[in-house]
């Protein structure tokens, strides 16, 4: 599909064609939920893709092509630490929220991931 017919579908649909599009990638269903209503509340974000696993994410990384991907840390099948740099190889410029319950593990880790990227 070109961009001009991307454009045209998405302006069909009603959305804004400059929007940032966003992946959401939770095992847990509730969150998905819950972080895809949020987002798409902003008028510029539309999200275009979400995944249950890491797995899950490279498949729709390749067919949606986020800007942002908002990735969980632990997950079943493939977590999003192991997942990080396979999304990356696909799309380096895509930015990356790494996302967690609030625990000191993950709050480690998650700082670590910042520290790797700068």
């Amino acid at each position: 599909m070109t961009r001009h017919q991307s454009e045209l579908r998405a302006s069909e649909a009603g959305r804004n064609v400059d929007a940032i599009t966003v992946m959401v990638v939770d095992d847990s269903a509730v969150i998905r939920g819950t972080l895809t209503r949020w987002l798409q509340e902003e008028a510029d974000v539309t999200v275009c893709a979400s995944a249950a696993n890491g797995e899950m994410a490279l498949t729709q990384m390749a067919k949606a092509k986020p800007d942002v991907i908002v990735l969980d840390i632990e997950m079943p099948r493939m977590d999003g630490l192991t997942a990080l740099p396979k999304l990356l190889e696909i799309d380096p410029r895509a930015k990356v929220v790494m996302s967690s319950t609030l625990t000191t593990r993950n709050a480690d880790l998650s700082s670590m991931v910042e520290l790797l990227r700068t």
